[in-house]
């Protein structure tokens, strides 16, 4: 269990999640990765295909449910529309389901621009 502070808080979650990866200050990584490595993470992640039992009951009621939703014109997302985005969020609050913090996106923010 943490040990709360004078006041009664509790240290930085800041300090938590940055060190929680480094034993050692020296392991940890302060620099960004480059545009080709980033390139490559995410063209493995998301470039792998998935089968999806498509005859499942779920599927089948969703379909059910939306098929009377008209689809939505195609619009394309532009880069000042991610960066105003990412701009605005906290940097430490807890990551969502992509379990990606918004202080890792504010880096990816920085190669955008690069």
């Amino acid at each position: 269990m943490e040990e709360t502070s004078k006041i009664g808080f509790l240290p930085p979650k800041k300090n938590y999640y940055r060190n929680l990866k480094c034993e050692r200050r020296s392991d940890c990584h302060d620099t960004l990765p480059d545009k080709q490595t980033l390139t490559n993470l995410w063209a493995s992640t998301w470039g792998n295909a998935v089968k999806n039992n498509l005859k499942a009951s779920w599927v089948r009621r969703e379909q059910t449910r939306v098929s009377n939703v008209t689809a939505k014109e195609h619009s394309p997302i532009t880069t000042v529309q991610v960066s105003r985005l990412i701009a605005e969020t906290i940097n430490w609050k807890v990551p969502g389901p992509d379990e990606i913090n918004n202080s890792g996106l504010r880096g990816l923010l920085q190669l955008i621009h690069t």
